[in-house]
């Protein structure tokens, strides 16, 4: 599945939508290569190069250059991280905003749902397959 630019503004951060899906790529496999990185998204690397100076103004990544100079690794940062938290549909506030509008018996089911998902994560990272899955092909 080819990835497909977007030249929407997020209202909150001021980022494209392909911003955006950048860091939020960066967050599932950290430490990329810009190559890699734009490979995955479908783009040239041109492209991800005008993008990733853009996130790097905003103070959003971090690029290392590889020991032979010619691949770069990508890494969020800390201002990424907690926008990515903020924006999150998951968010502890957004939740809690949910839980509050239900009912209580739509409320205990909720919470026993996210208690459920909660124990799959702990089983995953016991196994140590804690990865966050990719998009299907």
């Amino acid at each position: 599945m080819r990835h497909v630019e977007h030249r929407t503004h997020r209202d909150a951060d001021g980022l494209t939508d392909r911003e955006a899906g950048i860091l939020e790529h960066l967050d599932a496999a950290p430490d990329q290569r810009a190559g890699e990185l734009a490979r995955h998204l479908g783009i040239g690397k041109s492209s991800l190069s005008a993008q990733l100076k853009r996130l790097a103004a905003l103070g959003y990544i971090a690029q290392a250059s590889a020991a032979d100079g010619r691949e770069r690794r990508i890494s969020l940062t800390d201002k990424a991280r907690d926008m990515l938290i903020k924006s999150s549909p998951l968010s502890a506030d957004r939740l809690l905003a949910l839980l509050q509008e239900l009912t209580s018996a739509e409320r205990k089911s909720a919470i026993s749902g996210i208690e459920l998902l909660a124990k799959g994560v702990r089983m995953l990272a016991l196994r140590g397959t804690h990865k966050t899955p990719t998009t299907r092909e």
